[in-house]
């Protein structure tokens, strides 16, 4: 039921953590995606700073506006976490 490869993986998982959790990480694809384009809105705006001399205000809106959609998505992410108690 733990989706481990095989028993010794799972024992040894319990004996080092005292739980086996099957967490899905799915959600971890989103987050990679909103970071790839926040580097790439982030090399654009550089990319015309270096040529034209200046930054608009609305290529810093948007890198605001993926940073914000960024922080949802990890607050999303953290509270998916399990909960393992010591």
């Amino acid at each position: 039921m733990s989706n481990m490869r095989n028993k010794s993986i799972f024992l040894r998982h319990m004996i080092v953590y005292g739980a086996a959790y099957d967490v899905d990480y799915a959600y971890l694809w989103e987050y990679n995606y909103l970071l790839g384009k926040i580097g790439r809105n982030l090399n654009q705006i550089a990319k015309r700073i270096n040529e034209m001399r200046s930054v608009y205000q609305t290529d810093l809106d948007a890198v605001r506006a993926e940073m914000d959609r960024l922080w949802k998505v990890q607050i999303a992410m953290l509270k998916k976490q399990p909960i393992i108690e010591q």
